[in-house]
């Protein structure tokens, strides 16, 4: 075969890819799950999102911050402790503050878990509103047996025609972009899924 065959068959795989990926899931939980997940990022909307409407609903649950890229010389996951209890947040919260991506967020979060001998049966995870798809894609791959749950945080998703906004289009293809290099990494490599 010819090689534009072969660029015009990648690039169609890749067009395929990006518009079958969900941008924005919400997947509520109705009990109360064995730990609550804040993704780091979102500039401190997710951590006030929480205190704000969940916390409320949930104020025995752990929390669990991820985030390891060091802002102000901490981590991120330990900015959202001191946020999350500036705003009145009680519950406990752990710091997971190794990851640097969200696939370390699961990983790392996975591997607090066996350290602690817990096998949680469900999981809320906490993330802006256009990173929730692969958000719930990654915990799940690296979570196959829990149930998880994800809070959609109101971010860049501003409208639902996100294509009629340069900014949310932005967002989103970057995202999509994002979530089609993970699901190509753990195709070829799925032992990175090993903690």
């Amino acid at each position: 075969m010819k090689p534009t065959l072969y660029i015009s068959i990648i690039l169609f795989l890749i067009g395929a890819g990006l518009l079958f990926q969900p941008i924005s899931i919400e997947k509520i939980s109705q009990s109360s799950p064995d730990a609550i997940i804040i993704l780091g990022g979102g500039g401190g909307r997710r951590v006030k999102h929480y205190a704000k409407s969940l916390h409320e609903r949930y104020p025995f649950v752990p929390v669990i911050t991820t985030g390891g890229i060091s802002f102000f010389g901490r981590p991120i996951a330990q900015h959202m402790v001191s946020y999350a209890r500036a705003l009145g947040v009680h519950a406990p919260v752990i710091a997971i503050d190794t990851s640097k991506s969200t696939l370390d967020d699961a990983l790392h979060t996975r591997q607090y878990f066996q350290e602690n001998k817990r096998t949680p049966t469900s999981l809320l995870v906490v993330t802006s509103d256009y990173h929730t798809g692969r958000s719930f894609w990654v915990f799940k791959k690296v979570f196959p047996e829990t149930n998880i749950f994800i809070e959609a945080v109101p971010d860049k998703l501003l409208t639902k025609k996100w294509w009629t906004d340069y900014n949310t289009t932005q967002h989103v293809l970057e995202e999509k972009a994002r979530f089609l290099f993970y699901r190509l990494v753990v195709f070829l490599n799925p032992s990175i899924l090993n903690v």
